[in-house]
Parts: C-alpha cells; structure tokens; sequence
C-alpha cells in the first residue's frame, strides 16, 4: 500500500485534495471502505483538521465520498459520471484570468443564494455561522483565512440540495481557491469578512432579495478590488 506523504505549506488545500482523490481514483480505497479519520489524516499530512475536512467536503460534492453523521466518511462508486467532475485541472490563477473567474462567480453565486435562502434551515445557518466565527479567528492567516472564505462558499452549493449545483460548484471551487489568497491580500480580511456576515444575517432574517443584492454586491466588490490592482500593476510595470 502507497504511503501519503507530508505536506508542504504551498497550496495546501489542493495537494491534500489531491492526494486523498487519488487515493480513491487508484482504487485503493475500495467502495463502501470507510476512510482514516479527520486527527488521523491530518496527522499523517501534516495539516490542520480543517484543511481535511474542506477537502472531504469537496470529495463529497464530487460524489465520491459520502460522510454519515457520527460514522465518518465512506468512499462511493467510482463511476464515469463522477470521473468526468475530475477533469478540470487545478490552475494557479494569473490576476487577469481572476477577472473572468470572478463574472462567473457573480453568475453563479447570485444564483445559488436565491435557492439557498428559499430552502436554508437552522442546521444550515449554525453550519455558516461556524466558519463565519473561524474566519473572524483566522483573519491574521491569509492562507487559514482563504480556506474558511471558500469553505463557506462552497458550503452554500451544497445547502442548495441540488447536486448539479454542488457538484459544478465543486468542480470550479479548485480554481477559486487558486485564487481565494491573492483576493484577501487585495481586499484584506475585514472587508471579506463584513460581507459574509451580512449575507448570513440576510440568510437568518429569510430576506431572499437582500441576500441576493449582498452576493452580488459583494462579487462586485472583489472585481473592483482586483481590477484597481491590476491597473496599478499595469502603472507601475
């Protein structure tokens, strides 16, 4: 059996995607096999619990694992559906391409918080809240920081219970992250953090229309924010 290997502190969500991913790919983790636990796994990587389990997650709403609350998490049926989820590949992100990565965001964002906020329950708001609490803990980690902002977004396709929504979000989330860093040094933490804020206490009040408005609000802001930076890259170059 194939060892994991420890890993290193560059891009670190998306090499412990990978490796778990491959894993089950290889057929090493067999079907209905349940796998290590989050300690276990972050022990042997060498990573932090929620670097684990935002990886899971991103296994879950690819379908190929399933996590059984108070069980653990089990590998599902490798099937070519959920093998085609798997071929976009992970892109680090030039500032340019983070442009047209955001229009799609805008896109794709407004329209999953309009089915959220339809359809959100308590378990959904607490589960939002929690990484809400953790990214205003985080803040002074860029790299913690940027895991929690997507794992809020990406917690958000999965609350819509379509799993075309989840699936596609999760396929695109790869190149989000790649992303996720650059736009919280550009933005700063405070900024990113009073927009998620809003946007869940939108999501508690059941206003579906401010939710919507904030999202979109909030998208827009981020392609300001990097637009103004590569104008003044473009300045100074």
């Amino acid at each position: 059996m194939s060892q994991l290997k420890s890993i290193s502190r560059t891009s670190i969500q998306d090499e412990v995607f990978k490796q778990l991913m491959g894993k089950i790919t290889s057929g090493e983790w067999t079907p209905g096999e349940k796998i290590p636990s989050e300690d276990h796994l972050a022990r042997l990587l060498c990573v932090s619990r929620v670097t684990i389990r935002a990886a899971t997650q991103r296994l879950s709403a690819l379908g190929l694992v399933k996590v059984k609350q108070g069980e653990g998490t089990f590998i599902e049926k490798y099937t070519a559906s959920n093998h085609l989820n798997l071929l976009i590949p992970l892109l680090a992100i030039e500032k340019n391409d983070i442009m047209h990565l955001m229009q799609l965001r805008k896109i794709l964002e407004v329209g999953i918080i309009e089915v959220v906020a339809k359809t959100i329950t308590d378990s959904g708001l607490e589960k939002l809240q929690d990484i809400c609490e953790k990214m205003k803990a985080g803040r002074d980690n860029r790299e913690l920081f940027a895991e929690y902002d997507s794992q809020f977004h990406l917690t958000l396709a999965d609350l819509s219970e379509n799993p075309l929504i989840a699936v596609c979000y999760s396929v695109i989330s790869d190149i989000f992250f790649s992303a996720m860093k650059q736009i919280a040094h550009i933005m700063g933490p405070d900024e990113a953090l009073r927009c998620h804020q809003e946007i869940l206490e939108s999501l508690k009040n059941g206003d579906e229309k401010k939710a919507k408005r904030l999202m979109q609000k909030h998208i827009e802001l981020t392609i300001t924010a990097v637009s103004n930076s590569i104008s003044r890259q473009g300045d100074t170059g």
